[in-house]
């Protein structure tokens, strides 16, 4: 029988959810630091992080793009008031965090020029519905950016699942539903191990 942590990865607000968002903090910065300079950041800017979590991508977004606006949305409440706590000096002004789901985002059509979502599709229940939102709420030439550690199902067998399924989605899938999506175009960059960044352009 599995031994469950007592934290959850797809839900902070079980268990010792603090100490996991601030280790996800940490855990993805060689994510950002390997795909963050392949995004077409630009000045003056308005971004969404979907599953924004401990917040420190939505801090570094705002470093990404001078004089811009950076939104953050997560379905955890634990995660939503971490995320605010770590971005406390611009919240309100250049930052806004909001407990929202992706399948319904609180957000009009054509709202933002960029859309990030940092190792959170493996969570997401419906991920083609996430991604028509995120399409509807992206500006004409908006990117919408998917930053994963694991794009092979088969070589991470040892996650846990004990709180439930993690779904690995491969580059190509995602690529497919990012065009189902109604997506443009998409291309996918690979990184160390079985990371990856795949871009969709609507």
């Amino acid at each position: 029988m599995t031994q469950k942590k007592d934290y959850n990865p797809a839900n902070p607000d079980q268990g010792n959810g603090r100490t996991m968002l601030e280790r996800m903090n940490n855990s993805h910065q060689y994510l950002r630091d390997q795909f963050f300079p392949m995004i077409p950041w630009k000045d003056e800017m308005t971004m969404l992080d979907v599953g924004c979590g401990g917040g420190e991508t939505v801090r570094q977004m705002l470093g990404m793009s001078r004089d811009s606006i950076v939104y953050g949305i997560d379905y955890s409440e634990t995660a939503v008031e971490y995320s605010r706590e770590n971005n406390k000096d611009q919240l309100n002004s250049r930052v806004f965090i909001e407990q929202a789901d992706v399948a319904s985002l609180p957000f009009d059509s054509d709202k933002f020029n960029i859309v990030t979502a940092m190792e959170t599709t493996y969570f997401w229940p419906d991920v083609p519905a996430g991604m028509k939102e995120i399409h509807r709420v992206l500006k004409d030439k908006g990117v919408f950016a998917i930053i994963l550690e694991a794009v092979t199902p088969g070589l991470h067998q040892d996650w846990d699942r004990s709180y439930g399924e993690i779904n690995i989605w491969t580059v190509e899938e995602l690529t497919k539903m990012l065009k189902d999506a109604g997506f443009s175009s998409v291309s996918a960059h690979r990184g160390t191990e079985d990371s990856a960044l795949i871009l969709g352009y609507k």
